[in-house]
């Protein structure tokens, strides 16, 4: 039903991604957030290595963005494995998983305020 929110994988899929998940939000379509999110981390687990950048960037657009808007259960799981993904593939001192590291950081230290 969203799908046709999504672009083609060659364009500019965060201000699609922002705009799906506002959608979502604003017609308190949990049901959907939540299969959104579950697909998202489940794509991790039969993706290719060489697709891990893609994903990661796919959970930081998700993540950030619920976390942005306020909803920090469909985002800990995102940030999560964006963090898992990354720091997998990458040393600990890269900035991609510190980037990672420090959003979940902050999302779960707002949540437990």
């Amino acid at each position: 039903m969203y799908r046709k929110l999504l672009p083609p994988e060659d364009s500019d899929i965060s201000k699609c991604l922002h705009n799906l998940i506002g959608i979502l939000l604003e017609q308190n379509k949990t049901t959907e957030v939540e299969n959104l999110v579950w697909n998202v981390v489940a794509e991790a687990s039969q993706a290719p290595a060489e697709t891990a950048p893609k994903f990661e960037a796919r959970c930081s657009l998700l993540g950030e963005s619920f976390y942005h808007a306020g909803q920090p259960v469909p985002a800990e799981p995102l940030c999560r494995e964006w963090l898992r993904s990354a720091g997998a593939r990458l040393d600990p001192s890269d900035e991609a998983v510190q980037n990672a590291a420090v959003c979940l950081a902050s999302l779960l230290t707002d949540w437990a305020w």
